[in-house]
């Protein structure tokens, strides 16, 4: 079926595309381009494609300045969002601090008699359990200082 099927073209065709590329029909080629279905099509499609391109490059100026502006604005919203979120950081940092004071405080009170009463599982497991808190804690505190 596909074997039936054939692209019309015309002896000219090359020949036009010459001419309009150099911007210079000869008369008896512009003729030949009135009568010809092949040639007029292959003319409209070289007029599309160089209008494309021309419209092309003058969006890609516009398109440039509308990055930069585009750019600027989101670092501008970026700066922002750090100067907002800056408190909040601080108020974090200090409840951290506070918090491993606290374990610090209790470890050292404590401990001591916890030593004596307390089987050495339970000694293990509040090690463990202090040493994962506080290693969680830094992670989160390194996590919430890197930049993003």
């Amino acid at each position: 079926m596909l074997e039936e099927f054939s692209i019309p073209s015309c002896e000219y065709e090359e020949q036009v595309v010459a001419a309009l590329g150099a911007d210079h029909i000869p008369e008896p080629l512009a003729a030949h381009m009135e009568n010809c279905v092949v040639c007029r099509d292959v003319k409209l499609v070289f007029r599309f494609l160089e209008s494309a391109s021309t419209v092309q490059q003058e969006d890609t100026t516009a398109s440039a300045a509308g990055l930069i502006w585009w750019r600027a604005r989101l670092y501008e919203k970026r700066a922002l969002a750090a100067r907002s979120v800056k408190p909040i950081r601080t108020v974090q940092t200090i409840a951290i601090v506070l918090a491993l004071a606290v374990i610090a405080i209790f470890a050292v009170v404590a401990g001591p008699a916890w030593i004596g009463k307390a089987p050495p599982l339970v000694i293990a497991v509040v090690i463990c359990g202090g040493g994962l808190i506080i290693s969680a804690a830094g992670l989160w505190t390194f996590w919430a200082r890197t930049a993003k």
